[in-house]
């Protein structure tokens, strides 16, 4: 079997003043020499070694050269040790493997001078050898891919079967593997079964696959072909009826509106639909390296090779955006890419039901002046439901949308591009599909007019109109009329539906208010806008830039809750329930709420006040804290009474041991008063512990001398009311109060505590005041109190100096004290 490695002659015929190159003469007409007829033989042995010594020469060097442009019946190519070159040197097409494995190996065509490899078109793309045999080779009238050991067919060109052996399979320059019958009659090419590649002179009534991956040939999730119509081109996801992507209407001239003077145009304009037997060539078309692909991300590409940097660079792609992936954000939701972080939004009238499911607030058709268009430029919608053709004015237009009210969700009156003299209006019933904002009009920009409720569009009856896509809620204003005039910071280009923010720095273009959160998000001018001078802002704005500058193009400004709104009448607080038209202090006239009602900013309307939990003021506090001081000293006092009154009792019936008593007493004293010379008490260690005395009370009495000031213990004298007393005679009861209080306690209220304290605890019963009085004089400035007497536990009925009788009977008097036990 004769080997395409062969060198066979050069053939003038074959080379054209084009393809001239030294390149391409290696490649030109090696079928020819493949088929060729041997040389006579020579009797003369001499002449026969002359004769065969150039032809081993040749046969030596058949490893070295280049490959052919064309297979011929019989001949083969493996996927170890030959290829098909095109003759200009452009494309190749032999077997490769992806990923460093020859696990899978395909037969393919990829760029021969372009460096990495970049494959155009793949045969077994579905069905890859499992190791690196295989064959391409031309059997039965097809070309196809076979394993030389089983016979199994990886891959066939699907013609009918065919006996005849005038079979040629061609590269061509333009990258287009060509299958002929006797060597003219176009039987097959590879131009009609593209994988994820168009190339220049290919026919675009096909589609394009992705790959699965970039290391991966097999059939990918995105599909790329023209729609039923024939007057789109679009990108499908997964076999699904749901486009991804949808280009704009083609025109009469079979161009795209949205790629003008783009190499692919010129592609689709000349290769319509023919004759499928007619080889895809053209005289004009141009052989460059570019290239569509279909890519397995999702984007279909128009690329080229750049010699001088030797990379691929990217001329056009699509969707160039999330924005361009069609009804990206559902039905009646604009998209707009200038604001990242809140790209979809509901229309005016409209409100999320869904992630991406936006339903008109109404459904029913309202009349009179509650409904209304919205005006809408440079918008981007999908295919209208209705066409009217040859409507005069956008007022008949505007008129056939309101005779299918509520069906009727907008209109769109505009000059048709496709016939230059007439003009279309167009309605849409169902949905608003793929809208997108900011589209210029010959990239398929609309002026459209949404029919919706005026209720719908105002939530507050103070509340301005919508400015575009934006809705403007209450207090924000853009006009003296709307909003609160605090806020009135915005303006409204009607003509474009720009909403502008006026600050230091500005104006800003707002691109998305959030009512909820109480801010918007602003476009910066300039990137000299977000020095440290353009961060002022006056005093007593309600607004605050809460995010300067985020990503270098965008500001957050937040505002505050506004104060109850302004009014002039009594009518303007209609829409603020449970107010009332009035001012306070004189300042400016308000709605303001009524009774057991209170404004709430963030809700903007008049709350009923809850009940809660009251606090304890600190006054009643304090004083509740002194009652029971009190109410201690008072049920302490009685106690010690009733205690001296049955302990009188007890002594005087026990008169015969009065002789004893006076004994111990005389000895209890004597110890006692030793322990006050000596400064206390003292532990003494022994097996049973510490010894403690105790002693009655009369025994400390009468060693303390009736309590005299030369016996006190200390300081403190014997107790807080004898303090008190002290402090409250010297003018000094100020000093009772705690440091920590003194600095946020009122004076002279702690000293009519004190005052209060004192008569509370008087010997008298009839010098105590009652506990209303105790209140009365608590809480009243100007209540009357007596000055208290000295208190009790001061003995003013003992003497220092008294007698042996006189002891007796104050013994007997006192003994009603607690005892010592």
């Amino acid at each position: 079997m004769p080997s395409l490695e062969h060198c066979g002659p050069f053939n003038p015929s074959r080379d054209s003043s084009d393809d001239a190159d030294p390149i391409s003469a290696s490649f030109k007409n090696l079928g020819d020499s493949v088929d060729a007829p041997p040389p006579p033989k020579e009797d003369n042995q001499a002449t026969c070694f002359l004769n065969s010594a150039p032809c081993c020469f040749l046969l030596l060097l058949t490893r070295s050269c280049l490959a052919g442009d064309s297979l011929k019946y019989g001949e083969r190519i493996t996927s170890k040790e030959s290829s098909l070159v095109s003759i200009g040197g452009k494309f190749k097409m032999g077997f490769f493997s992806l990923g460093g494995t020859s696990e899978r190996t395909y037969l393919g065509i990829w760029y021969y001078q372009v460096q990495p490899p970049t494959y155009v078109w793949v045969a077994n793309r579905d069905n890859p050898i499992p190791n690196s045999i295989g064959v391409f080779e031309i059997s039965d009238g097809n070309a196809q891919v076979t394993d030389p050991t089983s016979g199994q067919i990886y891959w066939s060109s699907n013609l009918p079967s065919s006996s005849s052996k005038n079979w040629t399979a061609t590269l061509k320059d333009s990258g287009n593997l060509v299958l002929y019958d006797t060597g003219t009659s176009v039987q097959w090419q590879s131009f009609q079964e593209p994988t994820d590649t168009f190339l220049s002179g290919m026919k675009m009534n096909s589609q394009l696959i992705s790959w699965k991956a970039n290391d991966d040939p097999a059939r990918g999730d995105y599909t790329f072909k023209l729609s039923r119509t024939g007057d789109r081109f679009v990108i499908s996801k997964n076999y699904q009826s749901q486009h991804y992507w949808v280009s704009e209407r083609l025109d009469s001239d079979a161009t795209f509106l949205w790629m003008a003077n783009a190499p692919i145009n010129y592609a689709y304009d000349k290769l319509k639909k023919g004759n499928k037997k007619k080889e895809f060539n053209h005289s004009t078309v141009d052989y460059s390296n570019t290239r569509l692909f279909m890519n397995s991300s999702g984007h279909i590409q128009l690329v080229r090779w750049d010699d001088l940097t030797e990379e691929w660079i990217l001329k056009w792609s699509e969707p160039a955006d999330v924005c361009k992936q069609y009804n990206f954000c559902g039905s009646n939701s604009s998209c707009s890419i200038i604001n990242s972080e809140h790209v979809c939004k509901c229309l005016p009238g409209f409100e999320s039901i869904g992630e991406q499911e936006c339903v008109r607030k109404s459904t029913s058709c309202a009349t009179g002046n509650d409904r209304t268009f919205l005006n809408f430029t440079m918008m981007k919608v999908g295919d209208p439901d209705i066409t009217v053709e040859e409507v005069k004015t956008e007022a008949l237009c505007k008129s056939q949308c309101l005779e299918r009210c509520p069906h009727c969700l907008a209109y769109s009156y505009y000059t048709s591009y496709i016939h230059r003299d007439s003009s279309l209006c167009l309605i849409w019933i169902n949905d608003l599909p793929n809208l997108q904002e900011h589209i210029e009009y010959n990239d398929g920009g609309l002026d459209l007019s949404v029919l919706v409720n005026h209720s719908d569009i105002v939530l507050h009856g103070r509340s301005c109109e919508p400015c575009g896509t934006n809705e403007i809620p209450y207090p924000l204003s853009t006009g003296p009329d709307c909003g609160d005039p605090v806020y009135f910071n915005f303006r409204c280009n009607n003509l474009t539906g720009e909403l502008s923010f006026m600050m230091p720095g500005g104006p800003y273009q707002v691109t998305s208010i959030v009512p909820n959160a109480n801010n918007f998000i602003a476009q910066v001018n300039d990137s000299h806008y977000c020095g440290a001078n353009n961060r002022k802002q006056q005093p007593h704005s309600p607004f605050r830039v809460t995010d300067w500058c985020r990503d270098g193009k965008e500001i957050v400004v937040s505002w505050e809750p506004p104060l109850e709104p302004s009014c002039n009448k009594s009518t303007d607080c209609t829409y603020w329930p449970n107010s009332i038209c009035g001012s306070k202090f004189g300042a400016e006239r308000r709605c303001l709420c009524q009774s057991n009602f209170h404004w709430n900013g963030s809700n903007l309307s008049c709350m009923p006040d809850e009940p809660s939990a009251r606090k304890i003021p600190t006054s009643t506090l304090l004083l509740l804290i002194l009652m029971l001081t009190i109410f201690i000293l008072l049920a302490s006092s009685i106690v010690a009474y009733v205690w001296r009154k049955k302990t009188a009792h007890s002594h005087n019936q026990d008169g015969g041991s009065l002789q004893r008593v006076h004994e111990s007493l005389y000895d209890s004293v004597r110890h006692v008063k030793g322990l006050i010379g000596l400064g206390g008490l003292e532990e003494q260690e022994d097996n049973e512990g510490i010894g403690v005395p105790c002693f009655n009370f009369e025994a400390i009495l009468a060693a303390t001398e009736n309590f005299s000031d030369a016996n006190k213990l200390g300081q403190g004298g014997y107790g807080p009311v004898y303090k008190a007393w002290r402090l409250w005679t010297e003018n000094n009861v100020v000093d009772l109060m705690d440091p920590c209080l003194r600095e946020s306690c009122d004076a002279n209220r702690f000293i009519r505590c004190a005052n209060v304290g004192l008569l509370c605890v008087q010997d008298e019963p009839s010098d105590r005041p009652t506990m209303s009085n105790v209140v009365i004089m608590l809480e009243s400035e100007i209540a009357s109190i007596q000055t208290p007497k000295q208190p009790t536990f001061f003995m003013r009925a003992l003497s220092g100096t008294a007698s042996s009788s006189k002891a007796e009977t104050n013994l007997q008097i006192e003994s009603s004290y607690i005892q010592g036990r």
